[in-house]
């Protein structure tokens, strides 16, 4: 039961770490393209398509080498908690592939 509970966690844990870098790198790269001529659109392009793919990129590459970032060191309050183990004794989920 404990493997569903660690799929959840590092699960919220990437998409966190994705929401974060890919904001960070579409407002940086929005920043350097709004200031770049229309002329260069090839280097505008280019730009957005590094920050589209980077946050993918970054957040898998952040969590798989430093699994225990700040995502995962603060707890939800205890009415936003989800507890897997009691939803999967209760049949309310399954983990089985048929």
């Amino acid at each position: 039961m404990m493997i569903a509970d660690t799929l959840f966690t590092d699960g919220l844990n990437w998409i966190l770490t994705y929401l974060l870098h890919s904001t960070i790198l579409l407002s940086g790269a929005w920043l350097v393209v709004s200031l770049i001529s229309s002329r260069y659109d090839a280097i505008r392009e280019s730009l957005l398509r590094f920050a589209l793919i980077g946050g993918l990129f970054t957040a898998s590459v952040q969590v798989v080498l430093n699994p225990s970032s700040w995502a995962s060191r603060y707890d939800l309050p205890s009415a936003l908690q989800i507890d897997i183990a009691s939803w999967l004794a209760q049949g309310v989920i399954s983990l089985s592939t048929t």
